[in-house]
């Protein structure tokens, strides 16, 4: 009943604007959950059925079609710079970590005890740093400057180019970003700080490929750091869900899910439509 429940929550909270959206702007009346259920209206999911798998309480018109990706990596120019330190040859594992956009309390702390991570857990690092920016007083560049060997930083980078690249990955657990990686094959590190970013992080660790650490210190994420890049067991696990991925191509499967649920949607307004004027023909009889 889990799908159940929490459908009816979720009606509880959005019926007011579905319904607002419906009268102002389709023109249409109001409906309810009965409604929409009778009627079968669609719910696509954009996740692969590999990293959650569909509850056994899903009727059949709610539709996991695996993630939609948008491939942005074909008009960006990587800097010379980034390209020379990926190539540059080093035993030591890649890992990208970045938090997108997250406003931390301290984002020269927040750097310190990555770059001390990183050291610690003798890996090289390409760091986009986010919640630097957000601070103006922040003065972390001149300590990740301090270390252009291990330490590459940049503004932001293309995941589906980067990480196709590196070893591994540290991110704040948004959808989106925990989706590349998986494609990718990459052993996870998930840092989350509200939202779904904490489920995404369960689930990697539920899944085996990954590791959800609550409080980022530099010990926390210098265990995480070694046994992304280290454990066998783990990574392969992750190769395997990678492998997976690729050959989903959710965006067609979607499209595929919506012209199908499109010409039931015709099928059912006509049985409606015929079912009406049955109706006025009886009343038509009566009287």
């Amino acid at each position: 009943m889990t799908y159940v429940m929490i459908d009816m929550a979720l009606w509880v909270g959005t019926a007011r604007y579905v319904n607002r959206f419906r009268r102002n702007t389709l023109q249409l009346p109001s409906t309810t959950l009965d409604r929409l259920r009778l009627d079968k209206v669609p719910y696509l999911y954009s996740f692969s059925s590999s990293v959650i798998h569909p509850p056994k309480d899903w009727p059949d018109y709610i539709h996991c079609t695996g993630y939609w990706f948008l491939e942005n990596s074909k008009e960006w120019t990587p800097p010379n710079d980034m390209v020379e330190f990926l190539a540059y040859k080093d035993t030591r594992p890649i890992v990208y970590i970045g938090f997108g956009s997250i406003i931390v309390p301290d984002p020269g702390e927040t750097t310190r005890t990555i770059v001390q991570a990183v050291l610690k857990s003798n890996v090289r690092a390409i760091i986009c740093k986010g919640w630097s920016n957000r601070h103006k007083d922040d003065d972390s560049s001149s300590l990740l400057d301090q270390h252009t060997g291990t330490i590459y930083h940049c503004e932001s980078v293309p995941h589906d180019w980067l990480f196709e690249k590196i070893q591994g990955v540290v991110h704040h657990g948004g959808a989106g970003t925990t989706a590349a990686g998986l494609r990718a094959g990459l052993p996870t590190i998930i840092k989350p700080f509200f939202g779904d970013q904490r489920f995404w992080g369960q689930r990697v660790e539920e899944l085996q490929i990954g590791i959800c650490i609550t409080k980022l210190t530099k010990n926390s994420l210098t265990e995480a750091l070694k046994t992304i890049t280290q454990n066998e067991a783990m990574i392969a696990k992750a190769q395997v869900i990678g492998e997976t991925i690729r050959k989903e191509n959710g965006t067609r499967t979607a499209v595929e899910c919506i012209y199908r649920d499109i010409e039931y949607a015709k099928q059912l307004r006509c049985e409606e439509k015929k079912n009406n004027q049955t109706i006025l023909s009886d009343d038509d009889t009566e009287d």
